[in-house]
């Protein structure tokens, strides 16, 4: 058996941190926005955009089948970040009082920067489960993201016949010398697709 130092280990500890940084860092280049946005909730971003609601954030809160390598999240909760006008004040207005609310959906509005914030804050009723990355800990954020999502296309009457979400991240980048997440083009939704 090869021994090691401390030393040593300590610095294989970060080349492999400096390793997975590097893939990280290339698994963002070529994602389009649409891929860029977690799978499990990419349908409700595009009804919230088509509904007028400004979607400029989102996370599902776990990881998920076939996720890209750079993607983290903020485990334990699902959520949007919704432009502050009043269709997304109408919308989601009517999802948290319609039963969102009593299923741990909870909006907040204003944010600091006049946004709103649409969230759910999810545990897995089985203690052993819940935890990020036992495979059934995403089980019940799902179940609160399919009832969000069928809220969304109940509403699909009053979808706009297609828009443009535009990756906030050119901006920043713009306005930050060192804003490393690359700017994706503009997703064009269409009510068709969906």
């Amino acid at each position: 058996m090869v021994e090691i130092t401390d030393a040593e280990w300590e610095e294989l500890q970060a080349l492999r941190l400096h390793h997975r940084r590097q893939l990280e860092l290339e698994a963002v280049e070529g994602l389009t926005l649409e891929a860029d946005i977690d799978l499990p909730i990419r349908r409700c971003v595009a009804a919230f955009a088509l509904l007028g609601c400004e979607p400029t954030w989102s996370c599902c809160g776990f990881d998920y089948v076939g996720q890209p390598i750079h993607k983290w999240h903020q485990y334990g909760r699902t959520f949007f970040i919704l432009g502050g006008n009043s269709r997304t004040l109408a919308v989601v207005g009517g999802f948290v009082e319609g039963g969102g609310r009593k299923e741990g959906w909870t909006a907040f509005y204003p944010t600091p920067v006049g946004t709103l914030d649409l969230h759910n804050d999810f545990v897995n009723v089985v203690p052993e489960w819940g935890y990020n990355p036992c495979f059934h800990y995403y089980e019940p954020a799902v179940i609160k993201i399919q009832l969000l999502e069928s809220y969304l296309m109940s509403l699909k009457e009053f979808f706009a016949d297609e828009v443009i979400i535009r990756d906030t991240n050119g901006l920043y980048r713009a306005e930050f010398a060192y804003w490393q997440y690359p700017p994706r083009g503009d997703w064009l939704i269409r009510k068709a697709d969906l």
